[in-house]
């Protein structure tokens, strides 16, 4: 768990895909200073992230990113649609369904809430060891 007197979230507003770009070059400057993380893992998070709400839902959100530790967590935050049973997006756009993959497999940590209204993705890069098994918490 993160200590309450860390530094607070940066909030990086994603509504168009210049947005991405700009998200992904904040991110990368945290990054770099940041001996746990691989600046290029959490640049790739960051643009799925970011990517994922230009795609997915016609509102954009947010993702709000901060240094813990060693690393860095960023939470992709969406008053979207949701996702589907399984894990897909709703098929209202374009992609291949590989980026929620690809945060998982690059975050330390992992998970995902997602209702009807909305969607949270928690990704938190830094040098402890890599979870043993997905953490998917789900709505009913």
């Amino acid at each position: 768990m993160d200590a309450v007197t860390q530094a607070p979230h940066q909030r990086h507003a994603v509504r168009v895909q210049e947005d991405v770009g700009a998200l992904r070059r904040a991110v990368a400057r945290i990054a770099s200073g940041r001996p746990g993380v691989r600046c290029a893992d959490a640049e790739l998070v960051a643009t799925e992230l970011a990517t994922n709400l230009v795609r997915h839902t016609s509102a954009g959100g947010c993702v709000l990113y901060r240094p813990v530790g060693d690393g860095i967590k960023m939470l992709g935050v969406d008053e979207g649609p949701g996702l589907r049973t399984g894990g897909a997006f709703p098929a209202s756009g374009p992609g291949l369904g590989v980026g929620l993959g690809v945060i998982e497999r690059l975050a330390t940590t992992f998970d995902i809430y997602s209702t009807e209204h909305g969607t949270v993705v928690l990704a938190r890069l830094c040098s402890r060891g890599r979870r043993s098994a997905p953490s998917f918490s789900w709505a009913q």
